[in-house]
């Protein structure tokens, strides 16, 4: 046995144990690093949200503008179905739905596909079908709305008040305390 094969295994192992520790505390500051890293569009951040580009309709082929929407408060939210970060919110933006659409709430889930076959309209209505997602879905696949809000990471949440202004912004997968604190007191 050569003598320096014996010793290289817990030089290793303690390389692999770092790799490891910190592959961990990223992955907890996950939102913070993806807030940080998409340097999201400081124009969107406060202020008049950006009005739907025209055109713009639901999955279901309805147009959709935030004029529309105007008197609500508007959850809008940026994802697509193959994102496990975009996955894991999917459940808070259901519950945030029925709970609190009759106080005025509307959700709004913006579909960016980030991969060519999350751009299939009929997989995403399948994904839509099979979450039991109630509710608005538009998909964004030119990347219009994508672009007019300046957003560069899945998932991002914008929060419109009634009046139409952006009142908070949200980057990653687990604000949804956060999210809900501000959904009150704009209700």
């Amino acid at each position: 046995m050569h003598p320096m094969r014996g010793r290289s295994h817990p030089r290793r192992l303690a390389v692999l144990l770092v790799l490891l520790v910190l592959s961990l505390v990223a992955l907890s500051h996950r939102s913070r690093i993806q807030a940080w890293a998409s340097r999201s569009d400081p124009r969107v951040r406060a202020g008049l949200a950006p009005e739907l580009p025209a055109g713009t309709r639901t999955l279901d082929g309805k147009p959709i503008t935030l004029a529309e929407l105007r008197g609500h408060v508007v959850l809008l939210h940026f994802w697509t179905f193959a994102c496990g970060n975009c996955e894991h919110m999917l459940p808070s933006y259901s519950a945030w739905d029925a709970r609190l659409r009759a106080r005025g709430l509307r959700v709004v889930g913006v579909h960016t596909p980030e991969l060519a076959h999350e751009r299939d309209l009929d997989r995403l209505r399948a994904f839509v079908a099979d979450k039991h997602l109630a509710w608005t879905v538009v998909p964004d696949g030119g990347y219009l709305v994508w672009d007019a809000y300046g957003v560069k990471a899945w998932p991002t949440i914008f929060l419109i008040d009634k009046a139409g202004a952006v009142v908070a912004t949200f980057v990653g997968d687990d604000h949804a305390r956060e999210i809900e604190a501000a959904i009150d007191k704009l209700l």
